[in-house]
Parts: C-alpha cells; sequence; structure tokens
C-alpha cells in the first residue's frame, strides 16, 4: 500500500469516527424535546453557529464569495447576536423540557448580561470591520467574537 493510499484511509477513518461522534450526541439530543423557549434560544444560537461557520469559511479562505459576502454574513451575526440576551431573560429554571442552558444563568444574570451585551457590541464592531474591508480589524473582530462564544458557553452551557 502507498503513502497515498494510506493517507485517504486515515482520512476517512478519521471522518468516520468524527461523523459516529456527531451522530451519537444528535441522537442523545434528538431523544429529548425542547420546551418552546428552549428551542426558540437553540434556534436563535444556530442561526449564530451558521452564520460563525460562514465567516470562518470565508476569512480562511475555503470558500471563494462575491465582494460584500463576508459583510452579509457578520450582519446576520451581528443582528442574531443583539437578540440573543432578550432570548434568555425569562426564567426558565425547572421548565419541562430538554434545554443547554444552565441555571447558574438566571442565578448570575448581571454576569450572564454583560456578557451578552458585549456580545452584540463585538458582533456588531466585526461587522463594521467586515463593511470596512479592514483585514486588521476583520481579524482582531473575529477573535474578539470567538472569545465571547467561548468564555460564554464553558460557563452557561450544559453538553
Amino acid at each position: 500500500m502507498n503513502l497515498r493510499s494510506k493517507k485517504l484511509i486515515g482520512a476517512t477513518a478519521l471522518t468516520a469516527m468524527v461523523a459516529i461522534g456527531l451522530s451519537a450526541t444528535t441522537s442523545a439530543h434528538q431523544n429529548k424535546e425542547r420546551f418552546a423557549d428552549s428551542q426558540y434560544r437553540h434556534d436563535l444560537m444556530e442561526v449564530v453557529k451558521y452564520s460563525v461557520g460562514n465567516i470562518g469559511k470565508i476569512v480562511q479562505k475555503k470558500v471563494e464569495v462575491k465582494d460584500g459576502q463576508l459583510a452579509a454574513h457578520a450582519e446576520i451575526l451581528a443582528k442574531a447576536a443583539a437578540s440573543a440576551k432578550d432570548a434568555f431573560e425569562k426564567d426558565t429554571r425547572g421548565a419541562e423540557g430538554f434545554t443547554e442552558a444552565k441555571d447558574n444563568i438566571w442565578e448570575d444574570w448581571e454576569d450572564f448580561s454583560e456578557r451578552m451585551d458585549k456580545f452584540a457590541a463585538d458582533t456588531q464592531a466585526f461587522a463594521d470591520a467586515a463593511r470596512s474591508g479592514d483585514n486588521a480589524k476583520i481579524g482582531a473582530g473575529i477573535g474578539a467574537v470567538f472569545k465571547n462564544c467561548k468564555s460564554c458557553h464553558d460557563k452557561y452551557k450544559s453538553e
């Protein structure tokens, strides 16, 4: 077997393992029915996730897009981020059904609220940078957005 075949088999095996892992995670969540507020928050954050994913593909030059597409995705992200805090305002601790939101969101609302305000401001700053075309500002902006996502998820999201 040549080196190219070994690399292909290795890549195929890795892809299969990732798919199995994602499938198991998806299956675990599919067996849990979300309540309406949880589903709303989830769907809104999925917009954030897919926007960030598309932005990453554009910035890393994994896809070729027309001028203005980075700014368009950044604007979608900023609009979703601006709505996110309101989606969590209702305290749903103890609600029947599945959620990934930890109870400490409402136990420490002031911290969570400040993080969501910063997230909204940073995504808007990134959208402004994307419209400007300034690569230095774009890089700094997306870095701030990613940092916000991680810090909030680490503290306030389960699973």
